[in-house]
């Protein structure tokens, strides 16, 4: 379909920038919208994407954390007020500003468990978030701002463009095996689906319990009242999903437990609440697309 991006901005930001300066920006962006609508089609969309915080990058990087906090806070305004555009026809919004948010927030920064480096190479290794120059977005990140526009994109496309998926920036993109983080756990103890200890638990499940998959481990706790606990692997659950069934006849009638009745504790383990008096549990793991 036929649209407008509006891609500008970041090259203007400063994070030494008054307020002033950052209406400045947002008005600039206000004149180039106007101007699109006036020349472009009639009712064609536009999509403004926000600022990138490039407070997120290494070459800009405050190192004073109230200076850093304070300078994110007005990137996050300017963020806003861009964001307020939405309410003219016909405009849409790309949440650029949503992946140097998560570069921020998301320590250590990963895709399905695989790490990426935040500081620069001079060689541009595949695994690292930003080119060599500590500033420019890395191939995995432009991947993830791609995102970001095709969703704003696809609020107005008849037939939506799929995102790129984890699986397809890791493997199609970047050339590495995004199952290598149960690779390096697994060594020869096989596939996911192989069960050396014949516990009962195949290995993708034993490496999201944390637990040894040479050595049988039962992976439920019984507990007295009828509550099943167990303790997943938080760094193992950025690769894949551990959910939970349940089953009053252990044939056909598996459904997953109910959100209200399972229990994340502070301590990392998990409890799940019975909702009848005979129920038998069953461990679902599904990789990460």
């Amino acid at each position: 379909m036929d649209a407008v991006l509006i891609f500008v901005g970041g090259n203007d930001l400063s994070l030494a920038n008054s307020d002033a300066q950052h209406d400045m920006i947002r008005e600039h962006i206000v004149r180039i919208h106007a101007y699109v609508r006036t020349n472009a089609p009639a009712g064609i969309p536009i999509i403004v994407a926000t600022v990138p915080d490039i407070g997120a990058t290494p070459a800009e990087k405050l190192s004073d954390p109230a200076q850093a906090a304070l300078a994110r806070q007005r990137v996050a305004t300017l963020n806003a007020n861009i964001a307020a555009l939405a309410s003219l026809p016909d405009t849409h919004i790309a949440r650029i500003d949503a992946i140097t948010d998560r570069i921020f927030d998301q320590q250590p920064f990963h895709l399905n468990g695989t790490l990426f480096a935040f500081l620069p190479d001079p060689e541009n290794p595949p695994l690292h978030l930003f080119c060599k120059d500590g500033f420019h977005a890395g191939t995995a990140t432009q991947a993830l701002i791609a995102n970001e526009i095709l969703k704003a994109i696809n609020t107005i496309a008849e037939t939506p463009i799929p995102l790129f998926t984890n699986r397809e920036i890791l493997a199609d993109i970047l050339g590495q095996n995004p199952d290598q983080p149960y690779l390096d756990w697994a060594g020869n103890a096989g596939a996911m689906t192989a069960n050396p200890d014949n516990d009962a638990l195949p290995n993708l499940i034993e490496f999201l319990l944390g637990t040894d998959p040479r050595q049988p481990d039962p992976g439920f706790l019984f507990l007295p009242d009828g509550t099943v606990s167990y303790i997943p692997s938080a760094t193992a659950l950025r690769f894949a999903d551990l959910d939970i069934l349940q089953s009053t006849t252990l044939e056909d009638d598996w459904i997953p437990v109910p959100a209200q009745n399972i229990q994340a504790l502070p301590d990392g383990s998990v409890n799940v609440i019975p909702t009848a008096p005979k129920l038998f549990y069953q461990f679902r793991a599904t990789p990460k697309p």
